[in-house]
């Protein structure tokens, strides 16, 4: 039984026939099922997961992976907007609305067996207000990770931070950054992403650099975090404080979300403000508090926020910029990235 061939879940029966079709001529088999429910194990295995609109809501249920599509009829113009919808909250990459995306959806079956999937987890790190240190903590969770044995990819989502590659110490390390792939579009292959990335301190590192290039594109984006997601154990994302564009796709399809909170009142005034939006978008937020002398209290914070606290980083913790990582303790950095961990808030000693 190969439970790595591509997935489809549907029961519009003339939909199914399209898809079997336009499988058979990328050369691909397919598994066709009616109900989602029933085949977890080739939902996490499958190499890509074709879905109906019909079939997607239950999806949601499901756990987040990378390579899901929405499949539809129509064109992108006249397709229904719940489609849309569905896609975003079930981490879609795509929705393709036949006949127009034949061709496309041809290719993507067709590179969908050139490597396995792995099932791996999109984490979210971003500040409540500016010098919380969600910046270094996401750091130091991509290292934990790497040193644990996993293999780990942070990625810089502040295009005018100055580059996370100096949080490392990293920014000599050849190889990749953005303004190199600003303008990717289509299937990464993962071993080439892997190979292309420089390596600091264990991690895979995508940083921008310091020379002010261009944004990078929501093609680009879509195409880095579904190599991410198919090549690493953990792909780990640090992300500004303003909500645009991109961070909303990477929020979207997050297994989990770390709010760094400072233990201000200013600090957890503005979390209760990120919240209202972050709830729309990600299914796990995390709180994680950064002490400080006099502050607010974390558990006071917490019941402010509504949400337990998955730790705090105690005082006198460094946060420097100077390639030297603060010693954070080891249960945050773990539950930081684990799977299911905010339902199990812990304390640091």
């Amino acid at each position: 039984m190969n439970l790595a061939r591509p997935l489809l879940i549907s029961t519009d029966t003339d939909l199914v026939d399209d898809c079997v079709r336009l499988a058979a001529a990328s050369g691909t088999d397919v598994h066709v099922a009616t109900q989602l429910e029933a085949e977890l194990t080739r939902w996490t295995q499958a190499s890509l997961v074709l879905i109906d609109a019909a079939s997607a809501s239950a999806a949601e249920q499901m756990p987040r992976r990378s390579g899901v599509i929405v499949v539809t009829r129509g064109s992108s113009d006249t397709v229904d907007p719940n489609a849309w919808r569905l896609a975003v909250s079930i981490g879609a990459e795509h929705v393709a609305c036949l006949p127009d995306a034949e061709k496309w959806l041809i290719e993507r079956l067709n590179t969908s067996s050139d490597e396995p999937t792995r099932a791996g987890h999109l984490i979210a790190f971003l500040p409540a207000t500016g010098g919380a240190g969600a910046t270094t903590l996401a750091a130091a969770c991509a290292v934990h990770a790497a040193s644990e044995g996993h293999s780990s990819l942070l990625i810089d989502g502040d295009r005018l931070g100055g580059g996370i590659d100096l949080v490392l110490g990293g920014e000599d390390s050849i190889g990749v950054r953005w303004p190199e792939l600003v303008d990717t579009r289509g299937r990464l292959a993962t071993s080439a992403f892997r190979d292309a990335l420089p390596t600091m301190s264990g991690a895979a590192v995508l940083s921008w650099d310091r020379e002010g290039a261009p944004e990078a594109t929501s093609e680009s984006w879509s195409s880095i975090l579904d190599a991410g997601i198919r090549g690493f154990d953990f792909t780990i994302v640090d992300l500004p404080r303003n909500l645009d564009s991109a961070s909303t796709a990477v929020l979207s399809r997050a297994h989990a979300v770390v709010l760094v909170v400072s233990a201000r009142v200013r600090g957890a005034i503005a979390a209760t403000r990120y919240l209202e939006e972050l709830t729309a978008l990600a299914p796990d937020i995390r709180v994680v508090v950064r002490e400080r002398p006099h502050g607010v209290r974390p558990e006071a914070i917490g019941e402010i926020l509504g949400l337990p606290i998955l730790g705090t980083i105690p005082v006198g913790t460094p946060f420097t910029d100077d390639g030297q990582l603060p010693r954070i303790p080891d249960s945050i950095l773990r539950a930081c990235v684990e799977i299911g961990a905010s339902q199990r808030p812990a304390r640091a000693a």
